[in-house]
């Protein structure tokens, strides 16, 4: 599945709870969440044919990059790219 996060949320890191087959996780993305890494819930995927048991279920992560900034976010955004 994929889920969508802010960019600082992908930044500081967060937590994100997603409806899988057995029912809400909560998955914890730290600092530093890349576009496209992927997280591994385990046993919350489908099930395995011929067993009782559920296989993976892969989130990868996509982060919302905002289109349109107010004056103050964008000096926001001008004070991080500076450092």
């Amino acid at each position: 599945m994929r889920v969508t996060i802010p960019a600082v949320d992908a930044v500081l890191g967060t937590e994100v709870l997603i409806e899988t087959l057995g029912g809400r996780v909560t998955i914890t993305m730290p600092a530093g969440t890349q576009p496209g890494q992927v997280f591994r819930v385990r046993g919350s995927g489908m099930p395995v044919l011929g067993s009782s048991r559920r296989g993976d279920l892969e989130v990868r992560v996509d982060v919302a990059v905002p289109a349109k900034l107010n004056r103050r976010e964008r000096e926001l955004w001008e004070e991080l790219r500076k450092g």
